[in-house]
């Protein structure tokens, strides 16, 4: 008897386990499930629309039904946890199961046709949720679940007058939010689709082209507080010679204007009359929307062009506005001395339209010049006749620039007649470094240097009682050599080079040789 019990407990456990592996787990949640009656869900599409046309301050409004045939069995279809939006389930409409199993709670069940876009032609995105609560044992069913579109949809309509008159280079673009961007051009017939922001719900349409002969840049049409579900058909015509009192539009030559009407069709909902329509006066753009900078101060002229008086201003208080006039302003900027680069938002502002120009200012990376040698009566190119130069004549001197500070001034003495021994003679060297006081073998030539008039190292007086100037980290220095020029003539005909070499403390490098002659 007690052998068939234990078989009898092995076939219940057995059997347990394999209902368990049918249903799915979910851990840390509660083991009392009910279930989904997914077979008893229905998912269609509403694409009614209901028509509103700008005719007036008040809209018409007019209704008109358009069926939907679009197809649902490719949509997707979500089961999220209400209180965490974890994902549960997810299947195609036509390839659901019939029953879900699932822990006791309160969930959202999703249906869309696809992943929703910023902007794109053609690309409408469908979308429904609904709310329901599975219950322990109990099994919960659905019901009908309608998709409505989601996006904002933008179609751009060319007046057949228009169309006669206008080259093939004509486009619209379109931003909505201030970050989604459609060009429709001269034959586009598509509509866009464009991702909604509660955030910016400020729809532009700036067109541009050539229109009988004229090229017309960025004529915008302005809509703020668009919404989805919602279709925006704005329509661009052409009126020629306007009747005075009667223009409207954006003004492009003496002979035509450009006007835009905008038909709002709602989408699968009831007309908000108080939605704002756009008015073909209603515009602002600049001549740019984003400046950038390099590190050095600078200026940037900015055009306006709006219907009514505008005002400009920065949030940066390196970044200012300058240079106002009706016609636009100047964006100005200090150096930027730091190492990382800047941004401002310089924002223009006409009644409720604005427009934000975006500034960048790269950080300071720019080289000052390297070293370089300049001398009012030195020829820095050919030889010189030394007997023009010395304490009787004209000073012998070059003047070394160096932005960045110096670091080490060497000096390499070549000569025909003034030798390694002669200058030793003397306590010089044929190699030496004015920065450092100290010849290429090491001695120490303060004394010498400083005697000859030089400025060595950091400057001083010597134990003679001789004051001389700094070198190093020194942005300018002379370099005279008038005391040593009589020198040069006491061993007769010959060629002198004294070849320079000056690296700052950036790591740049000038060179130059001052030649002289002896006859």
């Amino acid at each position: 008897m007690k052998k068939i019990f234990n078989i009898f407990t092995l076939m219940l456990a057995t059997s347990a386990a394999l209902v368990s592996c049918d249903d799915p787990t979910y851990p840390n949640e509660t083991s009392e499930t009910g279930e989904l009656k997914m077979s008893t869900l229905s998912v269609d599409v509403d694409a009614s629309e209901n028509t509103s046309t700008s005719t007036s301050s008040m809209p018409e409004v007019t209704a008109t039904t358009t069926s939907s045939d679009i197809d649902v069995s490719g949509f997707t279809v979500r089961i999220l946890d209400a209180n965490t939006g974890a994902l549960k389930n997810s299947y195609t409409y036509s390839s659901m199961p019939e029953i879900v199993t699932l822990p006791a709670g309160d969930y959202t069940l999703e249906v869309y046709n696809a992943e929703v876009q910023e902007a794109a032609f053609d690309a409408p995105y469908y979308y429904a949720s609904q709310s329901f609560t599975i219950t322990k044992g109990q099994i919960t069913e659905l019901g009908t679940m309608t998709c409505y579109l989601e996006n904002v949809r933008v179609s751009v309509v060319y007046s057949d007058a228009l169309k006669a008159v206008m080259d093939d280079d004509v486009v619209v673009a379109v931003e909505v939010s201030n970050r989604n961007r459609l060009e429709y051009g001269a034959s586009e017939t598509r509509s866009g689709y464009f991702r909604y922001y509660e955030d910016n719900t400020t729809l532009v349409a700036s067109l541009s082209g050539t229109v009988e002969g004229t090229y017309i840049s960025e004529q915008n049409q302005v809509l703020t507080d668009v919404a989805p579900r919602k279709h925006y058909i704005i329509t661009f015509d052409i009126k020629t010679g306007p009747l005075p009192g009667d223009e409207t539009g954006s003004v492009s030559s003496a002979n035509f204007t450009i006007d835009a009407t905008v038909t709002v069709v709602n989408v699968s909902r009831n007309i908000d009359i108080e939605d704002e329509i756009i008015d073909p006066f209603d515009y602002l753009s600049t001549s740019l929307s984003q400046v950038s900078f390099t590190s050095a101060a600078s200026t940037q002229a900015i055009t306006v062009n709006s219907a009514s008086s505008w005002t400009a201003t920065s949030d940066q208080t390196w970044c200012t506005v300058t240079d106002v006039t009706t016609e636009g302003f100047t964006i100005s900027v200090t150096e930027n001395e730091a190492s990382t680069a800047r941004n401002a938002n310089v924002v223009v502002t006409s009644g409720n339209l604005s427009k934000t120009i975006t500034v960048t200012q790269a950080e300071y990376t720019e080289s000052k010049p390297a070293p370089s040698f300049s001398s009012d009566n030195i020829d820095l190119e050919n030889y010189n006749d030394a007997s023009l130069f010395g304490p009787e004549a004209a000073a012998a001197q070059v003047l070394i620039t160096a932005p960045n500070g110096i670091k080490s001034l060497k000096v390499v003495i070549d000569s025909e007649t003034l030798t390694a021994e002669i200058l030793e003679g003397v306590g010089l060297a044929t190699e030496f470094d004015l920065a450092t006081g100290l010849s290429a073998a090491g001695n120490d030539l303060t004394v010498p240097l400083a005697g000859l008039g030089f400025p060595v190292a950091n400057g001083g007086t010597t134990s003679t009682g001789v004051t001389y100037g700094a070198v190093v980290d020194q942005t300018s220095v002379t370099f005279d050599i008038t005391q040593f020029i009589p020198l040069l003539s006491i061993y007769g005909a010959a060629y002198h080079d004294f070849n320079l070499t000056v690296t700052d403390n950036a790591g740049l490098v000038g060179t130059a040789s001052i030649k002289f002659q002896t006859k």
